[in-house]
């Protein structure tokens, strides 16, 4: 608690990360409501009246809502690790910044207990 209040903690991962899921879920309703509202219609893909005898693939106008909703959240995802990446970054590096102080004051605790009295 302390680490928080004295600004060494940073809230702003929680935030970027729950902001995530809230966006993930309301992108996925209205991918739920797109789904319900796009009628089932086949959509052809190929050629189009340039070569009557041309194979033509009908595919399924909600297909692509489909894989909007696996692949949005993907999308999204990646910057959101960017923006959490350098914060992580940050607590790393301070957790380093604290280990070496301690390293050093025990050293210079030890160098100083070991030197011998001087006598005068």
């Amino acid at each position: 608690m302390a680490d928080f209040l004295m600004f060494r903690r940073m809230v702003t991962p929680l935030f970027v990360g729950f902001a995530y899921y809230v966006l993930v879920a309301v992108f996925w309703f209205w991918c739920f409501v797109a789904f319900r509202a796009a009628p089932p219609t086949p959509i052809p893909i190929g050629p189009l009246g340039q070569n009557p005898g041309a194979v033509t693939i009908e595919v399924d106008a909600r297909l692509g809502i489909l894989v909007a909703a696996l692949i949005g959240p993907l999308l999204l995802r990646v910057p959101v690790e960017f923006i959490i990446l350098f914060f992580r970054m940050n607590e790393s590096l301070t957790s380093a910044k604290r280990e070496i102080k301690y390293l050093r004051e025990d050293i210079n605790r030890h160098h100083r207990a070991a030197r011998p009295a001087v006598s005068g």
